[in-house]
């Protein structure tokens, strides 16, 4: 597309500020979704810009999946028996898509990866100052000592988050910090480098905080989804880590047999919501006869309980009570259909293989800092399959869903760097670094 100088110049001058003004308003639709239409729709245009420019930033291997995700839930909204929901989720996604965007083309600059880190760092910290005053923390069935420190906490916002849903948020980001401090402690490029200090100091910290705050929402599902990354980061990071794995799968075992593999497995994915496993089971049934019923289009986003009370009526749950599918793979292919759950496989998989190569890539060269990276990335992508499989509050009905896309952006942004002819490349160059 060749248009005019006047125009381009335009278009790139739009680009200087794409990046901050969609974090801006990101953030602000997090706090009041009455942003999310103008986040949406800028997001929009500046993506267009880009094209416009004629840049080859704005190309990524998540670009095919992430148009096919983005007309799965159009198709969805035509379809949904709530239209005023499916549109508010749909936004949402959008916004999601266009956060990821942004940051795959701005991150692409190994300077700049630093401050998406820290940017990374510094939300995984703010989301737990958060759960603060913004989490509807329950005393029912917690130790006393817990429940002291509940009653110290009351909400101070109308819309108080659920636990789980900020415990999900936490175990997507707290494992890229805690990663990138172990990986810089001792194992600094020729040493101690300038500035390691600090930036030690930042992921410690706020890996740690998120952890504490984490466990203090008792969280079953992710505590072991953090669980699994900390291990993951582990074995990534000392030659013998790996040994911790089977070490822990002896010690499952052998408690499994000791308690019963169902006591177990009950215990461990059991809920205030839902109960033990038989009430689970109940819930992903019915997310599963939406799939056989529904295959290709979905019911759309956010319409589960609706249908459900309708077509498949819960027989533990009184009707409006179960707001989602509790699964998040089975949650994506109930709003969006069996395309658009591929579609976002495809884009899940992708942030696995790309995090995983960015590690063995700084693995390899020495540059502990993008072994790190890399692998709190990686496990970051653990702990977000792990946690999916018993919950679903990283997708379009909670307001930190679009974290997820932002990440993924991260992720492509290192791809960007480990090609030394690829747009990364060319953008270093505009900028007078090195990529």
């Amino acid at each position: 597309m060749q248009l005019s100088p006047r125009y381009q110049i335009f278009a790139a001058w739009i680009l200087q500020v794409e990046l901050w003004t969609v974090l801006a308003l990101t953030s602000a639709a997090m706090l009041r979704p009455a942003f999310l239409p103008l986040a949406a729709s800028l997001g929009t245009v500046f993506w267009l810009s880009r094209v416009v420019q004629g840049s080859r930033a704005w190309r990524t291997p998540g670009d095919f999946p992430t148009m096919v995700l983005f007309l799965a839930a159009l198709l969805g909204l035509a379809i949904s028996p709530q239209p005023d929901e499916t549109r508010v989720q749909a936004w949402r996604l959008l916004n999601g898509m266009a956060l990821y965007s942004s940051l795959a083309a701005w991150a692409g600059v190994r300077s700049r990866l630093r401050w998406a880190a820290a940017g990374l760092a510094l939300a995984s910290a703010a989301l737990a100052f958060y759960a603060l005053i913004g989490v509807a923390w329950t005393d029912a069935g917690v130790p006393a000592i817990l429940r002291r420190l509940y009653s110290l906490l009351p909400a101070q916002v109308s819309d108080a988050a659920n636990p789980n849903v900020m415990a999900g948020a936490l175990v997507y980001l707290l494992p890229i910090p805690l990663a990138l401090a172990l990986f810089l402690v001792g194992r600094s490029r020729q040493g101690a480098k300038k500035g390691h200090a600090w930036q030690i100091a930042l992921f410690a910290l706020a890996g740690l905080w998120s952890a504490v705050v984490l466990t203090f929402t008792l969280s079953r599902g992710a505590i072991l989804a953090t669980a699994a990354a900390i291990l993951a980061v582990a074995a990534l990071r000392w030659r013998r880590g790996w040994l911790l794995v089977p070490a822990i799968l002896v010690v499952g075992l052998a408690v499994s047999l000791w308690l019963g593999p169902e006591r177990v497995l009950s215990e461990a994915i059991a809920s205030a919501t839902l109960g033990g496993s038989e009430g689970r089971g109940e819930v992903w049934t019915r997310a599963l006869y939406i799939l056989e019923d529904f295959p290709l289009t979905g019911v759309g986003l956010g319409a589960f309980t609706r249908v459900t009370d309708l077509l498949y009526p819960l027989f533990r749950y009184p009707p409006g009570a179960i707001g989602h599918a509790h699964n998040l793979f089975l949650q994506v292919g109930v709003d969006v259909g069996l395309p658009g759950l591929a579609a976002w496989l495809a884009m899940y998989l992708l942030a696995l293989a790309i995090s995983w190569r960015a590690y063995r890539l700084g693995s390899v060269n020495g540059d502990w800092w993008m072994a790190g990276l890399g692998s709190g990335l990686f496990a970051g992508q653990i702990a977000l399959g792990v946690h999916g499989l018993v919950d679903a509050v990283v997708w379009g009905m909670v307001r930190p869903a679009p974290l997820v896309w932002g990440v993924w952006g991260i992720i492509m942004a290192t791809a960007r760097l480990s090609l030394p002819e690829g747009p990364g490349h060319a953008d270093a160059v505009q900028a007078g670094e090195q990529p």
